[in-house]
């Protein structure tokens, strides 16, 4: 399935955008347009086809069951690849594909989560960029919810790395 356009503003005010901003986003939405036209000539993706670019960034294996789970970046759902049994061919020819849904308002957004692991029966996604915490799947029950990271003084700082003098100085008493 092809995902929807985002609007314009993507709930920015439309006076405050710049008109390069509005440029970059109507080229995007001609691009989409273009390939959903594609798609309906002729007859649409298959059911297996997932459109877009950084869908899932990592996976974690299952050790109980074999199953991967792909973690989802800039996807709106968690995949899983359930490799065929020791009989059976490639994992093209037997592996089942399963989605999971992420809650509504992790839907969108790109560079959610890098990289995963399964650990007591759950999956864990590590958060990136724009997560709103930590991603779990119980992969019993296939219940999925995320985790609020804790915001207290003094987290998530941005300049919490040396400045660049300092990194210069230790470059040069290396002899780099």
């Amino acid at each position: 399935m092809v995902e929807e356009t985002a609007e314009i503003g993507r709930g920015n005010d439309p006076q405050q955008v710049s008109s390069r901003t509005l440029r970059r986003r109507a080229k995007k939405a001609a691009a989409l347009a273009r390939r959903r036209e594609r798609f309906e000539r002729l007859g649409g993706p298959p059911e297996t086809t997932f459109v877009g670019r950084h869908k899932w960034l990592g996976g974690a294996v299952d050790p109980a069951t074999g199953d991967i789970y792909g973690i989802p970046s800039h996807s709106h759902m968690i995949i899983r690849i359930s490799p065929p049994g020791e009989a059976g061919g490639g994992v093209a020819e037997g592996a089942r594909i399963t989605t999971y849904p992420l809650p509504q308002e992790h839907q969108r957004g790109r560079f959610k989560w890098l990289r995963g692991l399964v650990h007591g029966g759950k999956l864990y996604g590590i958060p990136a960029w724009n997560a709103g915490g930590v991603l779990r799947m119980d992969l019993a029950t296939k219940d999925v919810e995320v985790l609020p990271l804790p915001r207290g003084e003094g987290h998530y700082r941005r300049n919490a790395a040396p400045s660049w003098p300092v990194w210069n100085a230790k470059r040069r008493s290396a002899g780099g």
